[in-house]
C-alpha cells in the first residue's frame, strides 16, 4: 500500500514538474525574445542616430547591391562624405531575426535593404535609386 502511494506520489509529482518546465521554458524564451528584441532596437536607433545615412541589408541581396551602388555613387559625386555612410550586413548577426521584426515595427517592411537618412527610412533598394535619379536623394543628403 506505501508502494501504491509512492507510485501515484511521484506519478502526480512528475505530471506537475513538467508542466512547471514547460510553462518555465516558455517564460524564459519569451524573455529572452524581449531582451533580444530591446538590445537590437538599441542597436538600430544607435546606427541611425549615428550617421546621415544607414543602410540595413545582406551581401547577397540585389536591391540592397542596388542601393548600396547608388550611395556610393554619391560619395564618388561628393554628395556624400564615406564617414557620414554606413552599410551593414545583417546576415551573420545571430540577432538577425530581431533586427529584421524591430526594423519592421519601424519602418511598416522587415524585408532588407532598409535605407536610412537623417534619421527617416526613405525605403528598399528601388526607392533609392529612384530618389537618386529624380535628384531627391541628393536633396536629402544636402539636408
Amino acid at each position: 500500500r506505501i508502494n501504491a502511494i509512492h507510485t501515484y506520489t511521484s506519478s502526480l509529482i512528475d505530471r506537475a514538474t513538467k508542466g512547471c518546465t514547460a510553462s518555465l521554458t516558455f517564460i524564459l524564451q519569451q524573455l529572452q525574445h524581449t531582451l533580444t528584441m530591446s538590445n537590437s532596437k538599441k542597436m538600430i536607433e544607435a546606427k541611425i542616430g549615428g550617421k546621415k545615412v544607414m543602410v540595413f541589408a545582406k551581401s547577397y541581396c540585389p536591391f540592397c547591391k542596388k542601393a548600396k551602388k547608388v550611395l556610393e555613387e554619391c560619395i564618388k559625386n561628393g554628395e556624400l562624405r564615406r564617414e557620414d555612410y554606413e552599410a551593414i550586413d545583417i546576415e551573420d548577426d545571430p540577432d538577425m531575426e530581431a533586427i529584421q521584426e524591430e526594423l519592421k515595427r519601424m519602418t511598416g517592411v522587415s524585408t532588407v535593404p532598409r535605407v536610412f537618412i537623417n534619421g527617416k527610412c526613405i525605403g528598399g533598394g528601388d526607392e533609392t535609386v529612384v530618389a537618386y535619379e529624380s535628384g531627391k536623394l541628393k536633396q536629402l543628403l544636402a539636408a
